[in-house]
């Protein structure tokens, strides 16, 4: 997917380190929500799973590359891991991060019977 070490000098290239956090701030282009993104080839890349890919390889289609420090802008490996959809929603639950979507409400794209949109719009 990428070369690796002219990918890794771009990225280094791009950060600041917080001595405080070890987080390595992406500096350059970011999307609406804080995450670094980086033009690759003919398209736009998430600098953290860029920061991923330079250090331990390819990551699995399907697969997300996730944040242990919660900071979108943070491409240090060390605060990376790789899961799965499911896995970085639970991680999200668990570190309530899910602010705006009151408990048991549905998320915008989801799908409901007419029922239960009929219900849910008489109890709002």
């Amino acid at each position: 997917m990428y070369v690796r070490g002219d990918l890794r000098t771009r990225l280094l290239a791009k950060i600041a380190v917080d001595p405080i956090t070890g987080c390595w701030l992406w500096k350059a282009a970011k999307n609406n929500k804080g995450y670094g993104v980086l033009r690759v080839g003919d398209g736009n890349v998430y600098a953290h799973r860029a920061s991923w890919v330079t250090h331990f390889g390819e990551v699995k289609t399907g697969q997300c590359v996730l944040h242990r420090c919660d900071v979108p802008a943070c491409i240090n490996p060390d605060h990376l891991f790789v899961g799965s959809h499911a896995d970085n929603t639970a991680d999200m639950l668990r570190k309530g991060r899910n602010r705006g979507w009151p408990k048991g409400r549905p998320f915008p794209r989801e799908v409901v019977e007419r029922r239960t949109a009929t219900r849910l719009r008489r109890s709002a």
